[in-house]
């Protein structure tokens, strides 16, 4: 397989005793076939000082397995590994590190698989929760085209989740974050934004993709408040100020009713009532870096029934035509 490259059984590939060692950002491209069965698409990804990706493509047949390994022993930060395997997507590290895997449609998360997925999200759930009972279920579950699912491993165990919804609001493309948690030891790790950086370039990585869409998402925890608002250049509630009245609120009152046509919404701050049914917090999150939030969560939406639904307008930095 080439230096610092292993093929498991399973037809997974992993790195091992991969030691950067000069800077020269490039993008290695492999694939391998085995019986026809599994196809591996290798992404070793350097940035330049600016932060942005720099690409550069090395894509040829037959033995390119260790002239890929070379090349991942030069770059300057660490390599990742896209593996494609059926309709999923794994990004592997080195060993040890957490593995994402996205399913980018979620109807094609095999069925073998479902009911597994469902109980690592529950899981997740109940470390995070008080709960009567699933809030994902196969009576009420995301495996449909419209949904995205990403999911984060370690250890064999699955440590984190994302669930988005696409839609569109009079031509508008809208992401909608469904779902997401990190288990209660993971906490701190930066999985959202990992999360979300996996799922939203899978959605608007194509050079003809849309420069801007709508983001929006309903929860009672500051923390997501806030990591959603970062992605943002503008939002809606911008708390801890009332809604003013403008037309991303408007567009905010329109995606709520669309999503939750039986819940109520308090105009002037976007606040569902019992949105969460008897779902409590185990430990009520707090941003500790945004007081002004924390405050008004606390005051606003005291009952960890209630919820509040944002939108905001997002730019596409994702698309390959940026780099």
């Amino acid at each position: 397989m080439g230096p610092g490259f292993r093929l498991d059984d399973a037809g997974w590939f992993s790195i091992q005793d991969v030691k950067p060692a000069v800077s020269s950002p490039a993008k290695a491209v492999i694939q391998y076939s085995r019986g026809g069965r599994y196809r591996a698409l290798a992404l070793l990804r350097a940035f330049a000082p600016s932060g942005k990706l720099v690409i550069g493509d090395l894509e040829q047949p037959g033995a390119q397995t260790c002239q890929a390994g070379h090349a991942c022993r030069t770059l300057h930060k660490q390599p990742e590994v896209e593996l494609q395997k059926g309709p999923a997507t794994v990004i592997a590290t080195p060993s040890g590190s957490v593995t994402s895997e996205l399913f980018q449609i979620a109807s094609d998360v095999p069925e073998h698989r479902r009911d597994a997925v469902l109980d690592d999200i529950s899981s997740i759930i109940d470390t995070n929760w008080l709960t009567e009972g699933r809030f994902w279920s196969r009576q009420h579950a995301p495996f449909n085209a419209d949904h995205g699912i990403v999911l984060l491993h370690h250890g064999g165990a699955c440590v984190a989740y994302m669930i988005i919804q696409r839609l569109a609001v009079g031509g508008t493309p809208v992401i909608y974050l469904s779902g997401t948690a990190v288990r209660d030891t993971y906490r701190g790790g930066g999985f959202f934004k990992r999360m979300f950086e996996t799922a939203m370039a899978a959605e608007f990585g194509d050079p003809a993709a849309p420069a801007e869409f709508c983001l929006c998402w309903r929860t009672r925890n500051p923390v997501i408040y806030v990591l959603g608002r970062a992605q943002c250049r503008s939002v809606v509630p911008a708390i801890p100020a009332e809604v003013q009245g403008n037309d991303l609120d408007e567009l905010c009152l329109s995606l709520a009713a669309t999503l939750y046509p039986r819940q109520a919404i308090e105009k002037a701050t976007m606040v569902m009532r019992g949105a969460y049914g008897r779902l409590r917090y185990r430990d009520e999150p707090t941003t500790q870096t945004s007081p002004e939030v924390d405050r008004w969560f606390a005051r606003i939406i005291p009952d960890s029934a209630d919820a509040v639904f944002c939108a905001g307008w997002a730019n596409n930095r994702w698309s390959q035509r940026n780099l």
